[in-house]
């Protein structure tokens, strides 16, 4: 298998801590593609947009969810994702609001790379407040709410989605300083992060 993407995308990195989860990083090559600029990436998606994962019979997957869920497939004894329908949809929503946290941050992250006569100030504000609005969300969860970050012995694609997202305010956006407003979810990712996975797959430019 052959993994397209960068190793400053969240989305990306959470590929690649699935695959860490799952002992399938020996089995993919990591071909760097940054979303701009690369050629090759274009041949294989047209949206221009990572990841991107090409398979042994050389199909193409997009978009993380669906690399994930390909993937977690490919290990039947694998608990990343729950068979039970009511904590497989649990686990679904943690990563779908992992990966809208994201989706924020990510235009947060471009905005500040306009032009400076270009930024609007207005967007950064946004995006700041709907950041700062869900980590407050996510902290209030109450412990049995089915959303809530697994420990590390109940790890799963939800959580491990969160922790991704939250490494990445800390790569791009540590201004926010969201860990002073949400000392649970510090506590819970300053733990999370000892797994080697997270470990592996460190953002960098």
């Amino acid at each position: 298998m052959q993994l397209y993407g960068t190793k400053s995308s969240p989305f990306v990195r959470k590929v690649r801590v699935i695959l860490y989860e799952l002992g399938l990083d020996s089995q993919v090559t990591f071909i760097h593609a940054h979303p701009f600029v690369s050629t090759e990436l274009l041949e294989i998606n047209p949206l221009g947009k990572i990841p991107a994962l090409k398979i042994g019979d050389g199909a193409i997957l997009i978009n993380s969810p669906l690399i994930c869920e390909y993937l977690i497939s490919l290990i039947p004894e694998s608990t990343l994702l729950p068979k039970e329908s009511k904590d497989r949809f649990g686990v679904l929503t943690l990563q779908a609001m992992a990966d809208g946290l994201l989706d924020i941050a990510v235009a947060l992250t471009m905005e500040k790379r306009r032009p400076p006569h270009l930024i609007l100030e207005d967007n950064i504000q946004r995006h700041k407040q709907n950041i700062l609005n869900t980590i407050h969300w996510l902290e209030g969860l109450p412990d049995n709410s089915c959303l809530c970050p697994a420990p590390d012995e109940e790890i799963n694609l939800g959580s491990l989605s969160l922790a991704c997202a939250l490494l990445y305010l800390d790569f791009r956006h540590n201004d926010l300083h969201w860990r002073e407003s949400a000392p649970g979810l510090h506590k819970w990712l300053t733990h999370i992060s000892n797994r080697q996975s997270l470990k592996e797959t460190v953002y960098c430019d």
